[in-house]
């Protein structure tokens, strides 16, 4: 078949450095991974509309949109127009895993949650027409996927245009999920109070093989990186020979525990 995942516009699609810039250039993980998922046997496009067109007339068997809340009302308009040409639509991310009867009003098919382990039957089941009207998949007990195809983890970050500089980053989630349970936050909800991470050599792979495209920094797209605090010490053991320098997210108490002189360390080192 020939996919196309599609990652809708924030908004104006204005390009340029203000307060969305950050979030619109850095790559549409759910997309990469899905289409690192995906067997050979397919034909896989992504396009991201913050920064190329999206073409309606291609001949698309069918077709993945991602969005958060703010992307939706372009993530259903869209839909909308794939679907009027007879092309398969299945819609994912948080604001339809919330909202599924909403999402269907626009779309074949909704994945809830966490897509990895069931992607490659939803393609089985768009293929052979017995495409269901919801997913519910589990929550993957491991993030150490086997990948068919490797996708670019790099991508250049977005600079003003009086600064003479291309910086090349990379992203890579390394754990799902969070032990707390705050009121403002959709992560347990979504991604379950069981921290979920990758193995610290997985971790360490992707990092070098991102080294080896060109990345000088690292985005680590956790929400809370040092959810398990032992995990997390392991991994900025095996990060400070890497010399990366690096961001991610984490709560405060990790200035409660001698875990941020290691996440210093990871970074500190860096070449």
């Amino acid at each position: 078949m020939n996919i196309g995942l599609i990652n809708p516009a924030w908004g104006d699609r204005r390009r340029g450095v203000n307060s969305t810039s950050l979030y619109r250039c850095i790559p549409p993980q759910a997309l990469l991974q899905l289409a690192s998922l995906t067997p050979l046997s397919h034909e896989v496009d992504i396009v991201d509309e913050n920064w190329s067109e999206i073409d309606f007339t291609r001949p698309y068997d069918m077709v993945g949109i991602t969005g958060t809340t703010v992307q939706i009302p372009r993530a259903y308009a869209v839909a909308d127009e794939f679907r009027k040409r007879g092309v398969p639509v299945v819609i994912g991310g948080p604001h339809v895993s919330f909202l599924p009867r909403e999402a269907l009003g626009h779309a074949d098919s909704v994945v809830r949650w966490e897509a990895d382990e069931i992607w490659t039957r939803v393609l089985d089941d768009v293929r052979t027409n017995r495409l269901k009207k919801v997913y519910n998949p589990k929550f993957p007990k491991s993030l150490d996927f086997t990948v068919h195809r490797p996708v670019s983890l790099v991508f250049r970050v977005e600079t003003p245009s009086w600064l003479p500089l291309e910086i090349k980053a990379a992203t890579i989630q390394i754990q799902r999920g969070c032990p707390h349970n705050c009121e403002f936050c959709s992560v347990t909800t979504f991604n379950g109070r069981r921290v979920k991470h990758k193995s610290i050599g997985y971790v360490t792979d992707e990092v070098k093989r991102a080294k080896a495209e060109g990345a000088r920094f690292f985005l680590f797209l956790d929400d809370n990186i040092a959810a398990d605090k032992e995990y997390a010490k392991e991994l900025f053991e095996a990060l400070i020979p890497l010399h990366i320098r690096w961001l991610s997210q984490t709560e405060i108490n990790i200035a409660d525990d001698d875990i941020i002189y290691l996440a210093v360390g990871a970074s500190e080192n860096c070449l």
